[in-house]
Order: C-alpha cells, then sequence, then structure tokens
C-alpha cells in the first residue's frame, strides 16, 4: 500500500471472536502512526487518530474527547464530554501547551 506516493504498512488486530479491534498505517522511517482506529468489543469506536485529530469515545459510544493537532501537538479548543454528550471541560493549547482551562457547570 502507499500513502502520497510513499510504501506504509497497514496493521489489523481482531478479538477472540472476529470483531476488529484496530487498524493502523504506519509510514516507514517514520516512528509514529499516521492513522489508526481502535474499537470496543461491542464495535463503537474507541479511537480515532488522524495527522490533524484525535477523538476519544466512552464505550457507549459518546465522545469522550476530540482534539485538533499539528505536529503531533494539540492546538486550539480540546472539548471533553461525559458519558451523556454534554461538554465537561474545553481546554485551549497553542503549540502544545495547556494555556486554558475552563470546568462547566454541573
Amino acid at each position: 500500500k502507499y500513502k502520497e506516493g510513499v510504501p506504509c504498512d497497514t496493521t489489523q488486530s481482531w478479538y477472540a471472536d472476529g470483531q476488529l479491534k484496530s487498524w493502523e498505517v504506519i509510514t516507514p522511517g517514520k516512528q509514529m502512526i499516521d492513522n489508526a482506529n481502535m474499537y470496543y468489543q461491542n464495535g463503537n469506536p474507541r479511537y480515532e487518530i488522524r495527522p490533524d485529530y484525535f477523538k476519544r469515545w466512552y464505550e457507549n459510544g459518546q465522545l469522550e474527547v476530540h482534539a485538533r493537532t499539528e505536529n503531533d501537538k494539540m492546538v486550539g479548543k480540546v472539548k471533553f464530554y461525559d458519558r451523556y454528550g454534554k461538554v465537561i471541560k474545553i481546554e485551549w493549547y497553542e503549540n502544545g501547551e495547556l494555556i486554558k482551562t475552563k470546568e462547566k457547570q454541573k
């Protein structure tokens, strides 16, 4: 397989029952994963990693965190959610450095 004309490796792993557990795309020469998806055994997404964002979910399928990334560092607004989908915290980053946090009132 190729990504932008460069050979890359794709790996997959499976739960014992045959359910997809994860897949990853790695470009040789890099020390990191380019793209990855990981799943709970019930099939719901667990993580999604891309060059420009990161997402993590609760096992019930609700989004837990969504972050933008640049050069493997968080940038801009990062939202955190409770198990029911309500925003519980927002953090702001510049070049991977946390500059501000706002906790939502319960």
